[in-house]
């Protein structure tokens, strides 16, 4: 009878699992009911009601373990039989009940645990101070996970290294005493624990959130980007349980041929392994997705002997000595998950369902990690928008449930929450759902549908104690508003087989009445809003007939504007074109409220002065001040609208400049210090004042006014965002100026010449294959087919190198700003007019110039040009600093090698190659230091503060005046203007590195396709780390074997092969086309680089 039994079970389990029960909760074979679940019920709650094995089982795991919403199927009467006695204490669940642990609500936990051999007495091991820039390096510059080095406290210099295949993972439990942060330190026993095991496996560090997670917020978001590349990077998984660790297993066997050393082992074998999935580690949603993404997990034992979970498996269940009953193999489907490469949605959130976390939103923030179809080391995407992302269809069994809704628009089909305690029919083996995702995301599938005005309102209750009453009252007076329609919806299911079911527990779904939903311009039926689940007071019969298409995803606000807007009129229609030049306008004058203020303020003042003195003559000067001493022209000779044009010229050039922040940005990293117009625009003194109050800061928000650039680095193989993005820009348009001609181009037609004259010496090196094989792969075809289906991308390669030390003067060829420039403005260049004596003296003439103007009657310019020289002065005495390592190369190589783009889409590149202490300061390090506090900072803030506000009132006044003050300030501009370009005040990037004794020489290459160009960037490079492009090229399997045709990944040429041989017809042409391209690019940019690098070259005098 027990055998019977065993495979009654397993049919159950394995017919809900794949295709749902035939009928109603029943398994039938040729119309016979074989075995009802009524009886699987009754054994269920004979166990449930005694204490399980004196308390040390949990109630709640046996409960999520037979649960019949979801497989597997385990016969708990067997399982707590053969873990019993195998617990150290007992006793610890003997309060819980089938719905909740009690150590899960009143978060009780055991003392702080330590290592076997420990007195207990122990002190902490914090990372020393002078280790933490190590840390910042690693987890923000190189873009990975910092981990403890084994026996770190020898030497404190070296404590963090990143996360490597060197490095153990552990996964471990707070409640079992190992809690901790970085900053508040580790138990010494543990340190050496963890250490001493990861150098027994041949590592030399280990990682462990307690160590290694710091309490800053920001950081630890940071971290937990990296969680799923850190366990699957990670040699193996130390899983630290306790009660696993101190349970008294059976011996194992030491002789494989022995029959009774064999039986040992596979006895421990199983103890253990149902032990685990009646642990805390199994039932716990943070160590779901460590186990799910490592490679090997290994359980720690105290008595050193560490179990393997995948050997153990593998032991019982192929073990032909020892045959494993059924039902233990339906309970050692639970460990599926730490063994499946990819969880879909679905799978996930079951999982997470009977699995719990200490933080609010960790489970959904779990379920979003774990859907993840690839692993990534790129920690901006590591995290999907929503469990659905990558996904094109659901199930939907699996989303009717009572678990909250999502409040994305589109979205308010998904759920919000994974713990769910109940479903309208079963957690799987639905229908699949179809995600639409056009202009309105929706979701598109068949339903039982009922309208509303049939069921009673008044029978209505929440299905579970998620969806509160309170919901429920909500949704009854919405209901009777009748203002919106309404139906009670149930999913369908494949195993209905023509017989609908009677349920009590339905959807309810509502619209808003004569409701219109479009799609670009064409109308379609309205979308339906997810509200509840509800179980209804009479079941409810469903009919074939009643099944219809329902298009689910109304936004809550539009049901919010619904709701507002009942008792409203509908408002009448205007022309678009209308309401779009009303928000123009509006959006004009919030955008200069500030100046029109101001304007307003000052013509006032004007109008009011001039009326004070009604019987004074009137006398128009057009904006000349009369004074004894000088008087101009008088202006009735010249016409009116040569002092308004004049007038209006300044404030344009002035306003029409919105990037300030932005040029200043970029302006002092290069130049080293502050430097100010003599006529500063608009706003830019504001910018300045910025800069000395935040510091370094300001550069955060200011280089994201311009273009934000993307860097890839190609020897770390990390990504991140650009710290110089308005400097970077700077040099990049420098350096390629010029690079339009003819011999700096190297075009497609130059690579399809070079594959034609290179074809026999391609055809021996790809080994993978022979060209012409398949269709499609002709030599010629492949060579003209990615020019027709590829999109056209162009890589400015930047070689940089360094031809002398800073500051020695030495004309920089190549970059355009030496050549053609006159004898007078190389005397004048700015460079040569430093120090306090320069100050002063511009100072004083500047001071002269004002005078001169004020004598003229032009007020407005006279004060602009004080406010300049001021502001000159201030800057001059304003230190800034380079920091300690500024154009340092921090690594043992000086090849650098850094993609940069405006994003991962982009259709041009920029390689900077060459010398990588520039590369990286430029790209990726701070250019100027720390700016300390000191008196003459305080008083230049406070300073462009106030010459902001004057120079605004001081601009306006002249705009209202009209007259020689207009015609002096647009004079003054050009001369400034022409000024500067004369002496190459403005070439701060040629001036930057001239002054830094570095040359760049850049050149073009043209792509058919971004794969093309992402493997030739990775062919420059020194290092086979291809992590950068994953944002770029997708990590699939074609992709991985270009990369391992061309060497770029560490792999025998046998393994290469057999990933070939996997692919299909496409995706295999597309791997010769792409490595033919991808070596005629490699070969020429690389004859340039050697051309460039030749000191009688001629590129260095193009």
């Amino acid at each position: 009878m027990s055998k019977v039994w065993d495979v009654c079970v397993l049919l159950l389990g394995a017919t809900r699992t794949r295709a749902q029960l035939i009928g109603d909760n029943c398994l039938q074979i040729e119309n016979i009911n074989f075995l009802h679940a009524a009886h699987y019920r009754q054994e269920i709650q004979a166990v449930l009601g005694s204490p399980l094995n004196q308390g040390a089982v949990c109630p709640k795991s046996i409960a999520h373990l037979t649960r019949e919403e979801m497989p597997p199927f385990v016969r708990p009467r067997e399982l707590l039989a053969k873990i019993d006695g195998m617990d150290a204490e007992t006793g610890f669940h003997l309060k819980c009940v089938p719905d909740s642990c009690e150590p899960d609500k009143d978060g009780r936990q055991r003392p702080m645990y330590h290592a076997p051999g420990c007195s207990g007495s122990c002190s902490l091991i914090v990372p020393p101070k002078e280790s933490i820039p190590q840390f910042d390096s690693i987890l923000f510059s190189q873009r990975r996970m910092p981990a403890v080095r084994a026996y770190s406290y020898l030497d404190k210099r070296r404590w963090w290294v990143p996360v490597t295949r060197k490095t153990m993972a552990v996964s471990h439990l707070w409640r079992d005493g190992i809690s901790g942060t970085r900053d508040g330190g580790m138990h010494e026993c543990l340190h050496h624990l963890f250490s001493r095991i990861a150098q027994e496996q041949g590592l030399d560090s280990y990682w462990v959130d307690c160590a290694t997670i710091p309490e800053h917020p920001r950081q630890r978001r940071l971290m937990i980007q990296h969680i799923n590349s850190t366990f699957q990077i990670a040699g193996f998984t130390l899983c630290m349980d306790i009660r696993i660790a101190q349970a008294k297993l059976p011996g194992l066997g030491t002789h494989a041929g022995d029959d009774s050393n064999s039986m040992a082992t596979h006895q421990h074998d199983e103890k253990f392994l149902l032990a685990t999935i009646t642990s805390f580690w199994h039932r716990r949603a943070w160590t779901l997705l460590e186990g799910h993404k490592s490679s090997d997990i290994v359980f720690y034992r105290e008595s050193g002997q560490h179990l393997n979970l995948k050997d153990a498996l593998h032991r019982v269940l192929m073990d032909e000595n020892t045959k494993c009953p059924l039902w233990m193999r339906a309970c050692l489907a639970e460990f599926e998950a730490y063994m499946a490469e990819g969880l879909t949605p679905e799978a996930a959130g079951m999982l997470l369902a009977t699995r719990a976390a200490s933080r609010a939103g960790d489970a959904e923030l779990i379920w979003r990690l774990l859907t993840q179809p690839y692993t990534t080391q790129v920690a901006s995407r590591a995290i999907n928008p929503n469990p659905w992302h990558f996904s094109d269809t659901v199930d939907l069994a699996f989303i009717c449930s009572n678990a909250e809704r999502s409040m994305l628009p589109g979205y308010c089909w998904m759920p919000a929450q994974t713990g769910a305690m109940a479903w309208a029919r079963r957690a799987h083996g639905g229908i699949r759902a179809e995600i639409v995702r056009t202009t309105n995301v929706h979701l598109r599938s068949k339903w039982y549908a009922k309208h509303g005005k049939a069921v009673d309102l008044q029978s209505l209750k929440p299905a579970s104690q998620i969806n509160e009453s309170s919901a429920v009252q909500h949704l009854k007076w919405k209901l009777d508003s009748r203002a919106f329609d309404f139906l009670f919806a149930h999913p369908v299911s494949p195993a209905d087989q023509g017989k609908p079911p009677k349920t009590d527990k339905v959807i309810v779904m509502t619209r808003p009445c004569h409701a219109l939903h479009s799609f670009g311009q064409n109308i379609l039926e309205p979308l339906w809003h997810w509200e509840a689940m509800v179980e209804l007071g009479t079941p409810e019969e469903f009919k074939a007939e009643h099944i219809t298409t329902l298009n689910i995803g109304f936004e809550h606000d539009q049901t919010a504007a619904s709701l507002k807007e009942l008792d409203q009129p509908p408002p009448q229609s205007h022309p678009p074109s209308m309401w779009q030049s009303a928000d123009s306008f509006f959006l004009f004058l919030h955008s200069f409220r500030y100046p029109l203020a101001v304007i307003f303020i000052a013509m006032a003042f004007v109008h009011g002065v001039a009326a004070a003195d009604p019987d004074q003559p009137h006398v128009d000067h057009s904006g000349t001040v009369s004074l004894s001493y000088v008087r101009l022209l008088p202006p009735q000779n010249i016409p009116k609208i040569v002092f308004e044009w004049a007038a209006l010229i300044p404030l344009v050039i002035y306003l029409a400049n919105g990037r300030s922040n932005y040029e200043l940005a970029g302006e002092v990293p290069l130049r080293g210090r502050l430097s100010m117009s003599f006529i500063p625009k608009l706003f830019a003194l504001g910018g300045v004042a910025n800069l000395l109050r935040l510091g370094e800061v300001f550069f955060d928000s200011a280089n994201n006014e311009g273009e934000s650039l993307t860097v890839y680095d190609v020897q770390h193989g990390n990504v991140f965002r650009c710290y110089n993005s308005a400097a970077a820009s700077l040099v990049g348009v420098i350096a390629c100026r010029g690079q339009h001609r003819r011999p700096r181009i190297i075009s497609e037609a130059d690579l399809t010449e070079w594959m034609h004259s290179n074809r026999v010496d391609l055809e021996q090196q790809f080994r993978l294959a022979r060209f012409g094989d398949l269709p499609g792969s002709r030599f010629e075809e492949m060579c003209e087919n990615r020019k027709k289906y590829g999109r056209w991308q162009v890589l400015n390669v930047i070689h940089v190198m360094r031809m002398g030390s800073p500051g020695n003067g030495k004309r920089i060829r190549g970059l355009g700003g030496e050549r053609g420039r006159s004898r007078v403005g190389y005397i004048l260049h700015s460079d040569l007019w430093t120090g306090s004596f320069a100050a002063y003296a511009e100072i004083i003439l500047t001071m002269a110039l004002a005078v001169l103007l004020y004598m003229a009657g032009c007020l407005g310019s006279g004060s602009l040009v004080l406010i300049g020289g001021i502001s000159r002065l201030c800057a001059h005495k304003t230190i800034i600093s380079r920091p300690p390592q500024y154009l340092w190369n921090r690594e043992n190589y000086d090849k650098g090698c850094m993609l940069v783009a405006v994003h991962e889409n982009a259709a041009a590149w920029t390689l900077y190659h060459g010398d990588r202490g520039l590369i990286d300061s430029l790209l990726n390090k701070p250019m100027i230091d720390h700016l300390k506090p000191s008196w003459m900072r305080i008083f230049s803030y406070y300073w462009f503060r106030l010459a902001e506000v004057l120079q605004i009132i001081a601009m306006t006044f002249i705009a209202g005046q009209k007259g020689w003050d207009s015609l002096v300030l647009f004079a003054l501009i050009l001369a400034v203007g022409g000024f500067s370009k004369l002496c190459g005040y403005n070439m701060h990037a040629a001036n930057w590195l001239r002054r830094e004794g570095f040359e760049t020489v850049a050149f073009q290459c043209e792509f058919p396709g971004r794969t093309e160009l992402a493997a030739t960037v990775q062919m420059l490079g020194t290092e086979k780390r291809t992590g950068w492009m994953d944002g770029i090229i997708a990590p699939v399997p074609r992709r991985e074997v270009l990369l391992r045709s061309l060497g770029l990944v560490n792999c025998p040429v046998e393994v290469a092969q057999e990933f070939y041989d996997q692919l299909g017809a496409s995706d295999k042409v597309w791997v010769m086309s792409n490595y033919i391209q991808v070596q005629a690019a490699t070969a020429l940019i690389k004859t340039r680089i050697e051309r460039i690098l030749e000191p009688s070259s001629p590129m260095h005098k193009a």
